[in-house]
């Protein structure tokens, strides 16, 4: 009877998440796709879903910040640091990361012109309150195509197909030691400096193994390591 009870639950839950997944893939594509007929303005074909249109909630942005600010690593978003956000959306983590690590500028893409627009206020009433413009940059981008090469922290809330389009852009141009905040998926083959759950929702951090293996300079980088797989 219990063991009949838990499976049914675990059962329902899982399904409940299938259904959430489904709704924001089709919220997401509806959002998009005028975006997407047009392209971003670089080129690039239109791009299959990788992200989920559904926000991350603000305990859960505050949670994880927290966490990685408590990271000596973190020592990389001083003065010179950059957070690069790969599909920003209203821009709440970066606006968050503003308050988290002051010195570091931070950047986001994304391709939602609504949400972008969102984020645009909300820098605006910044900026009316004395910030510096360039403290925080939204692109209508490809996260595909973001610029990762100054980037101290890359924030990625993504499915899993998206963390796999995404993991050979990060392996290859980011600076040595940056870090990788992923919230929902697991990259694979990477082994997480620390993982928490906020709620249902897994929260991973990678850091120091990030170039190609085999490129000097990236002891931390061995065929050896435990890989992180995807949930």
């Amino acid at each position: 009877g219990g063991m009949a009870a838990a499976t049914a639950a675990a059962g329902a839950k899982l399904r409940l998440r299938k259904a959430l997944l489904e709704e924001a893939a089709r919220r997401f594509s509806e959002q998009q796709e005028e975006s997407l007929r047009g392209g971003d303005g670089s080129g690039a074909e239109a791009s299959p879903l990788l992200a989920p249109i559904s926000p991350s909630p603000e305990a859960l942005v505050d949670e994880a910040l927290r966490r990685v600010a408590a990271d000596p690593a973190s020592a990389l978003l001083g003065a010179g640091g950059t957070v690069v956000d790969l599909g920003c959306g209203d821009g709440r983590w970066l606006f968050a990361c503003l308050e988290a690590f002051p010195e570091a500028r931070c950047v986001g893409y994304d391709l939602n012109l609504e949400l972008l627009a969102r984020a645009s206020q909300r820098k605006q009433a910044l900026i009316s309150g004395g910030m510096d413009p360039e403290r925080v940059i939204f692109h209508q981008q490809n996260l595909l195509t973001a610029d990762l090469s100054s980037a101290s922290l890359v924030i990625v809330y993504l499915f899993c197909d998206g963390c796999s389009a995404i993991q050979a852009s990060l392996e290859q141009s980011l600076p040595h030691g940056a870090l990788v905040l992923s919230v929902g998926f697991a990259f694979r083959g990477w082994a997480a400096a620390w993982s928490f759950k906020h709620g249902e929702i897994p929260v991973h951090l990678y850091h120091n193994r990030l170039h190609p293996r085999g490129r000097e300079g990236n002891a931390h980088a061995s065929d050896g390591d435990a890989g992180g797989e995807g949930l």
